[in-house]
């Protein structure tokens, strides 16, 4: 039985096929071993001698064309570098890739695309140059002759309109409109505000960043120079902090103002013999800043001005609150469930530099609120009762506002400033007064002290002196909002 299963496994073709195999191995091994061993002559040996002339033939021939081998394999790989380098290949790849948008292929031609890009990068100019140069030179044409039409004549200068249409786009063909714009990427352009000195540079930051804090840091993205200045200038980001318009210079650590807006009155702010009050005012406004630059935030007034807790006058607070409410299904129809209602109103803060503010709490959407909440247009609306678009601002509260005292401030420990707003408006009837305090809060990873959370919220009778607290389970937080028209108030 094994020897009818080894004559029955047995293939004279895969026999065939391995001796052939060996037999070419064995070949290819003896001629590497011919060519890699060299002969060695000795001085006393004849250089005559026939077996030694052929076998020096026969290496010369096999270097050579080894050599040969090793140059052509060489020329094709600098050739084929040279092919996928060659911007006329990325433009013929361009051009295809064209052609098949035409043809409606558009997967086709996005992958010819993206391998136009990655041999070059500017083949699409090289293509626009090629197929839509821009002439220099301006060709007239007189399209309609000027020759005059004899007045007895029914012939026009053209038959048809066909005609005219042909010979107009044919002679506008020609033009063609020179771009004004520079190419971006043209590097040989001048830049002249390289070209103004580093003062002037910063004294024209220093401006911007006190009218626009945020058009300032913006300029960062424009090139090395000017971010180097938005993050390592010092001296603006001072001024930034220091400023009354949008730094700690409009903050107030005691009331500026009466529950309605007005000037408080100098006796109840200071005795007149005394001027500690303005040294003390002195010290909360510009010296304050000065201790915490060391204290919390390392000596850095760029961090001072992300980190510090502040009140923004360009923008609103907004406090967007949703919840819910059963409702009564209708008694002539059987239902088996009961409505809901979704009720939704707002709360609107806004802040003035003065120690004023506003607040509103309606149903009226930010859209249609927050370019009416001006002094101007809350006092006018109280009196008149005409309709217009800023009559919502009609129940506006009227208040004033300022920040948790200085002791509370440097008190702190390193890197946990969260400041506090205290907050009294006029209630709906004059003997009540609400009072409000909020804290500063981060609304993300890169904002900082955009939002106000509650601490608490009260109504205060100014006749008893009794206060009672409100129920602040459904209330949110104010997130603040920026708002352009704000900006051009100041």
């Amino acid at each position: 039985m094994d020897s009818s299963k080894r004559i029955e496994q047995y293939n004279p073709e895969l026999d065939t096929f391995r001796q052939e195999w060996l037999a070419e191995v064995s070949s290819r091994v003896k001629l590497q071993s011919s060519c890699s061993v060299a002969p060695t002559l000795t001085p006393g040996e004849p250089h005559s001698s026939p077996n030694i002339t052929n076998l020096k033939q026969h290496q010369i021939i096999t270097q050579s064309s080894k050599s040969s081998d090793c140059a052509e394999i060489t020329d094709r790989e600098k050739i084929s570098q040279t092919r996928y380098k060659d911007p006329q290949v990325a433009l013929l790849l361009y051009e295809q890739a064209v052609e098949r948008e035409d043809q409606g292929h558009l997967g086709d031609s996005l992958d010819l695309y993206r391998r136009a890009f990655r041999i070059n990068e500017d083949v699409q100019c090289m293509y626009q140059n090629k197929h839509f140069p821009l002439s220099s030179e301006t060709v007239t044409h007189n399209i309609i002759s000027n020759e005059p039409i004899e007045p007895g004549s029914k012939e026009l200068p053209f038959s048809t309109g066909q005609n005219v249409t042909r010979e107009m786009n044919s002679g506008f063909s020609e033009f063609s409109v020179e771009s004004v714009l520079s190419d971006p990427r043209d590097t040989s352009l001048p830049c002249p505000i390289t070209e103004l000195p580093d003062e002037i540079i910063v004294h024209i930051f220093m401006n911007l960043a006190v009218i626009d804090v945020a058009s300032f840091a913006r300029v960062a993205q424009v090139c090395k120079k000017l971010a180097y200045f938005v993050a390592t200038e010092e001296q603006i980001w001072k001024k930034v902090c220091l400023s009354s318009e949008v730094g700690f210079g409009a903050m107030h650590f005691e009331w500026q103002r009466d529950v309605l807006g007005g000037q408080l009155l100098q006796t109840t702010c200071r005795s007149p013999s005394s001027n500690s009050h303005d040294e003390v005012i002195q010290f909360e406004k510009n010296t304050i800043s000065e201790v915490l630059l060391h204290k919390v935030y390392r000596s850095s007034w760029c961090q001072m001005f992300r980190l510090r807790p502040r009140i923004r006058f360009n923008g609103c607070y907004i406090s967007t609150v949703n919840y819910m409410r059963p409702g009564q299904s209708d008694p002539a129809q059987s239902s088996w469930n009961t409505p809901v209602h979704i009720v939704t109103y707002y709360r609107y803060l806004r802040f003035f530099r003065d120690g004023s503010m506003v607040s509103l709490l309606t149903t009226n959407e930010p859209m249609s609120v927050i370019h009416h909440l001006t002094k101007d247009l809350i006092d006018a609306r109280r009196k008149d009762a005409v309709a217009h678009p800023s009559v919502i601002t009609k129940k506006a509260l009227r208040g004033r506002w300022h920040l948790s005292s200085i002791s509370e401030v440097c008190g702190s420990k390193s890197g946990e400033i969260r400041g506090d707003v205290l907050i009294e408006t006029e209630g709906v009837v004059p003997k009540y007064i609400y009072q409000m305090k909020l804290s500063f809060r981060n609304a993300g990873k890169i904002s900082k002290n955009n939002k106000l959370i509650w601490r608490g919220f009260w109504c205060l009778n100014t006749l008893t002196d009794d206060s009672s607290e409100f129920n602040l389970k459904t209330d949110k937080p104010f997130y603040w909002s920026r708002v352009r028209s704000y900006e051009n108030e100041y």
